[in-house]
């Protein structure tokens, strides 16, 4: 039997690490040295070490003494035997899949006292179309399984990689196993039916949940359920659940991210994939975390300083990082890349970093050609803003919008920029003066990309120091606070006081000069605003009325409130009046509001929550906290009000 030689590739300190190891027998074997007695000692010492720390459950350090033995392992003597065994369990445990198809290609017959590296290995033959490969193991297995509801559910999926949908239910519905061990089955049940009955699929769950309601599959499962029928806030719960239930495991958070950017939620996004590349080499998030932070919001990383993790996307990462300020692709560089074409077709940063680099040199042809064939269209980023950009070209060369029988309608978009492009779409003969200047200038492209919230590509993209006077308001303000989130206040300054003034851009340098601490600054162009009928006037109003309120003058935020007749009529207006009642200890006014608001207000909700609680009303105490729960249900504060209180009522029994 050759010799192993082993080559250390990057170990990472958790469950779904990338290779530790990847062997290849050498092609010449090498002579052994017969071992002294002490150095046989040694050996031994270390084989107990290593089993020890598999039996703690700490495989890193397993391997750490495993690589120290490389030239030991063999399937020739008793000890190679050992750490053959050794290395197939660190390998399992640390989700090795390169490692373990390796020993398995060389090694198969270490496998039999391993069920679950079998397993791992089988699901890796199915995810990639080996077939044969999967169905040799699984004939391996037949009869002697001590995990019969794991092969059963890799049986099904078989089922459905040959397209058998009808048979893989059917066999799903033949059997079942006791207590856990059945969820998994009703997890494949569930994911068949999500998309045509959504019900039917979440019975599945529920009966899988009481079953092993410890499991974060089920969690997950739920969250992706709950987010296909547009059940944001309750998704985000059982996202989070699922990360509490195996906090460890790096998948969970990577796909709590996904929902972040699914939901154009980037910093938050942003903030689970910076965490994980500070504590953890997997090049795939790395990858993550630099598009996202080059195309939404930079994060505070220095990523020259960090050594690129080894991986497929290594030689993309190091390319990326090489890039000059300012530039979003340098296509001579990427074509000496080895894997090139490969990326093209397989990472859909490398797209959107083209397209971006066609529009900042005004290659606007090429841009259009790359949107028109783009292989990642069906599991696009950001369709809206793909469908947006193609408009925009289109209108650039032809002065006008093309008629769309039937448009895409993604979203509801927010943004003044989207909204208008979509509402000149369905009457492309009506365009009005101020949006045809700005789609046919230079600050087109930026604000699309501002629009879909991908600031930092917008920035990359803005040209024009002062906004003219002939462009929409908003253009200004959109600009201004996407510098704001990333370049910070004084940046943000820098450029709107520079710009033709309007009241939304008014508005917004007072609430920065506030954020500031400016005060003096921040009244100066919010009071301009308070008597306005508008928007701007009634968030200024609102706005005068805190700082006052920190600054002492209760009359004064009283009276910005009264003065601007919206908000005092408005939910908002009579939550800070209750709080100005509340400071100036008029108990009665405040309740009073907060009363009146109970219906409609998180706020008043709260703060009657508590004073029942205090008047140990619990039973309104606990209506209001549940009702409160069923908004914020991760709320840990909201929760543990609620224990207080069921503790309370049962004392009271």
């Amino acid at each position: 039997m050759p010799r192993i030689v082993i080559l250390v590739l990057v170990l990472l300190g958790m469950a779904g690490a990338t290779a530790a190891f990847v062997f290849r027998p050498a092609s010449t074997p090498l002579p052994r040295l017969t071992a002294n007695p002490s150095q046989q000692n040694l050996e031994q010492q270390d084989l107990l070490k290593t089993r020890e720390f598999l039996n703690l459950g700490k495989p890193e350090e397993a391997v750490a003494i495993i690589q120290e033995h490389a030239d030991d392992i063999d399937y020739k003597t008793e000890m190679g035997r050992e750490w053959l065994d050794l290395l197939v369990r660190a390998s399992e445990a640390t989700l090795n899949i390169p490692q373990l198809l390796a020993l398995n290609d060389y090694y198969s017959k270490s496998f039999d006292a391993h069920e679950k590296a079998a397993l791992l290995i089988a699901s890796h033959y199915l995810t990639t179309n080996r077939a044969k490969d999967f169905q040799a193991l699984r004939d391996n297995w037949i009869g002697r399984e001590s995990k019969p509801e794991a092969w059963f559910v890799l049986d099904v999926d078989k089922l459905l990689g040959d397209g058998k949908r009808k048979e893989a239910i059917d066999l799903l519905h033949s059997r079942s196993f006791p207590g856990k061990s059945d969820s998994t089955r009703l997890i494949r049940l569930a994911l068949l039916y999500a998309y045509e009955e959504p019900k039917t699929a979440w019975d599945y769950l529920t009966q899988a949940y009481a079953k092993d309601p410890e499991n974060p599959d089920i969690r997950s499962y739920r969250a992706k359920l709950l987010e296909t029928v547009g059940k944001m806030p309750l998704a985000l719960s059982e996202y989070r659940a699922a990360i509490q239930a195996d906090p460890q495991n790096p998948y969970l958070k990577d796909q709590l991210a996904e929902f972040f950017v699914r939901t154009e939620q980037y910093p938050e996004a942003l903030q689970i994939w910076s965490d994980q590349i500070k504590s953890s080499s997997q090049d795939s998030t790395w990858l993550k975390a630099l598009f996202w932070s080059r195309v939404t919001q930079p994060i505070a990383f220095d990523w020259k300083a960090d050594k690129v993790p080894q991986g497929k996307l290594e030689p993309l990462i190091r390319y990326l990082l090489a890039m000059q300020p300012g530039t979003f692709w340098n296509n001579s560089a990427f074509e000496r890349l080895p894997e090139w074409q490969n990326y093209l077709s397989s990472q859909q940063a490398t797209f959107w970093f083209r397209l971006l680099d066609d529009l900042k040199l005004g290659k606007e042809k090429e841009a259009y050609d790359l949107l028109q064939y783009n292989p990642f269209s069906s599991v696009s980023w950001n369709p809206k803003l793909e469908q947006e950009l193609k408009r925009i070209l289109q209108y650039r060369q032809s002065g006008q919008f093309a008629r769309e029988e039937k448009p895409l309608k993604l979203t509801d978009s927010e943004d003044p920029y989207f909204n208008a492009i979509d509402a000149m779409a369905q009457t492309p003969n009506d365009i009005p003066h101020d949006l045809h200047d700005l789609l046919k200038g230079p600050e087109a492209f930026a604000m699309a990309f501002m629009a879909a919230g991908w600031n930092e590509a917008g920035l990359g993209l803005h040209e024009m120091q002062v906004i003219p006077p002939t462009y929409p308001d908003w253009v200004a303000v959109e600009i201004a606070k996407a510098m704001r989130e990333n370049r910070g206040d004084s940046a943000a300054l820098k450029f709107a006081t520079v710009q033709p003034t309007s009241p939304s851009l008014s508005l917004l340098i007072g609430e920065t000069y506030l954020a500031k601490g400016n005060q003096e600054a921040a009244l100066k162009y919010l009071s301009q605003l308070k008597g306005q009928n508008s928007d701007a006037g009634y968030r200024a109003s609102w706005l005068l009325s805190l700082l006052e309120i920190e600054r002492g003058q209760y009359d004064d935020a009283k009276a910005a409130i009264h003065e601007q007749p919206r908000l005092a009529q408005d939910v908002l207006g009579k939550e800070t009046l209750a709080r100005i009642a509340l400071l100036e200890g008029d108990t009665p006014t405040a309740e009073a509001l907060y009363i009146s608001l109970e219906k409609v207000s998180t706020e008043a909700q709260s703060y009657l929550a508590r004073k029942a609680f205090f008047d140990k009303n619990w039973k309104r105490a606990r209506m209001l906290t549940e009702n409160l729960l069923r908004q914020y249900p991760d709320n840990p504060m909201l929760q543990q009000n609620l224990a207080k209180i069921k503790e309370e009522q049962k004392r009271q029994q």
